[in-house]
């Protein structure tokens, strides 16, 4: 039996003054600290009649506090929505009001989007390390330290909202059994984590469950985080030679840009420490993630997972990433299968979407409020269900994502997968970001279009728009490739490394609409 005093109650028992977190303002944190002030904020939580089973949302920077307020969150059993801090005030009203918060939690950077949006909805903000008399750690200073125990709580994720609005990902709180929470406390092992020094980069923001939970995946080790405030390339690199960085996560996004800083700053780092780099979230082109294990070495990992599941489907590893180019990882028995949507199972190579098995113990995922878009999400399937990903499985048993359901062109009544187009063109040295997409088309229905970011200022975008068609044309089947290249400043990716394409969508038809 798992002792009772998990994660880092049990790292403050074993090496109370080993550093658990830091962060780029200052804040640094031992395990005895952290530990401490986890039992008060729990208490101060409590003392404010927000026990097991209610609802916060949290709107905080990426720092060090941001990780003790999770902590105290999954500890003391509550519901919790971390927010984007690039939402609009309307978009937080709906969240909190949606999600039944108790309250927002919001440090003192975003202390004006929080008092306008939670005002709005009618829910009270308490601060998280910022100043005030309601601040969350004054509070908490006052509160006793006395441990508090596991009551397992649970976050509640937004999707993107790829059609309407965001829907809220619902995963009751149960305790899970002893054989869940060795897997859940020891999956950083699956990853070539360090199991006694691990000195893991957070990179990327922690409202996103892939960062966030790769951060407690460390400290169930026993790690020491540093949390950076936000990406920065040659920053990173830096940060991973000073502090001797063990593990990282990152999103594709991110190696695109580590390559394409210049060679000499490039060689100027020794990252030899590296153990495990991780992602997950968006598809990574097989050419970029050859070049970074050319350049970072054997410990580049991939996970496939979603918002909607619990847990980690697969697993790539460095030897899988070689021997697999383009795969995700090979999936335990029995939980990924591929079907064609109407509840008939794919045989071996064939293309469809991709349905994932409820592990057994853990509870079935809901939509908050939507029972009709959870019940198309499980299908025929009573234990299986669909986030939309479109995949195959190989005979070796190994999983390639292809695209996005949604994300399908038909143009002239052949499907269209973006993601194809999409990597070919991130292999042009010119191309820093793009998004491959749909518009209507009179003659085809829809016509193939993409949406470039540029490495540097464009000179000419009509010359590069056609250089661009040409170099995907030369390395994928011509229909495939778009028929116009337009050039956006930024093209708006999540915290997870998937593009918006919705909002992509809406920008573009609005220049469509507005050009000569």
């Amino acid at each position: 039996m798992i002792d009772e005093r998990l994660g880092i109650a049990a790292a403050a028992i074993a090496q109370p003054d080993r550093l658990a977190v830091q962060d780029d303002f200052g804040t640094r944190l031992t395990y005895g600290e952290l530990d401490r002030l986890v039992n008060q904020v729990i208490h101060a939580f409590q003392s404010l009649g927000i026990g097991p089973g209610s609802h916060i949302a949290l709107l905080t920077e990426n720092r060090a506090e941001t990780v003790l307020v999770h902590q105290a969150a999954y500890r003391g059993g509550l519901y919790f929505t971390p927010l984007n801090p690039r939402l609009r005030p309307a978009e937080i009203e709906y969240v909190l009001r949606d999600s039944t918060s108790s309250v927002l939690v919001a440090d003192v950077l975003h202390r004006g989007l929080a008092d306008e949006a939670a005002a709005a909805a009618g829910v009270r903000v308490i601060g998280a390390g910022g100043v005030g008399v309601d601040d969350l750690l004054a509070v908490a200073a006052g509160e006793s330290s006395d441990p508090v125990p596991y009551q397992f709580g649970s976050v509640m994720a937004y999707t993107s909202g790829t059609t309407g609005v965001p829907k809220g990902v619902i995963r009751e709180r149960v305790r899970p059994s002893p054989d869940q929470l060795k897997a859940m406390f020891t999956f950083g092992l699956r990853t070539n984590m360090d199991p006694d020094h691990d000195r893991h980069l957070a990179t990327a923001p922690l409202y996103h469950g892939g960062p966030l939970i790769t951060v407690f995946h460390s400290m169930n080790l026993g790690g020491s985080v540093h949390v950076m405030s936000r990406f920065d390339p040659e920053r990173t690199l830096q940060l991973i030679e000073e502090l001797e960085i063990t593990s990282a996560y990152m999103v594709p996004t991110m190696y695109h840009r580590l390559l394409a800083l210049p060679d000499e700053v490039r060689s100027r780092y020794r990252l030899g420490s590296l153990r495990t780099v991780l992602h997950t979230g968006a598809p990574c082109p097989i050419e970029t993630k050859e070049r970074m294990l050319d350049w970072f070495g054997p410990v580049m990992y991939e996970c496939y997972a979603a918002t909607e599941g619990y847990g980690t489907y697969t697993v790539c590893t460095p030897d899988d990433a070689r021997s697999h180019p383009g795969t995700v990882g090979k999936p335990p028995a029995g939980v990924i299968s591929i079907q064609d949507g109407v509840g008939n199972e794919l045989p071996t190579g064939e293309t469809g979407l991709v349905y994932a098995r409820t592990l057994p113990g853990f509870t079935p995922f809901r939509y908050k409020d939507d029972p009709a878009k959870t019940k198309e999400a499980y299908g025929k399937a009573k234990d299986a269900y669909t986030v939309g990903d479109v995949g195959y499985l190989d005979a070796d048993g190994y999983l390639y994502l292809t695209d996005r359901a949604s994300d399908m062109i038909i143009s002239g009544s052949v499907n269209i997968y973006p993601a194809e187009s999409e990597r070919a063109l991130l292999q042009h040295p010119a191309v820093a970001d793009v998004g491959v997409i749909g518009v209507p088309d009179p003659e085809w229905g829809e016509r193939v279009v993409a949406v470039v970011q540029a490495g540097a200022p464009v000179a000419d975008p009509e010359g590069l728009a056609t250089e661009l068609m040409a170099f995907c044309r030369d390395r994928i089947a011509t229909y495939k490739c778009p028929k116009q290249v337009f050039f956006f400043d930024d093209l708006e990716r999540d915290p997870s490394g998937k593009l918006r394409k919705r909002h992509l969508r809406e920008r573009l038809a609005a220049l469509l609409e507005t050009a000569p």
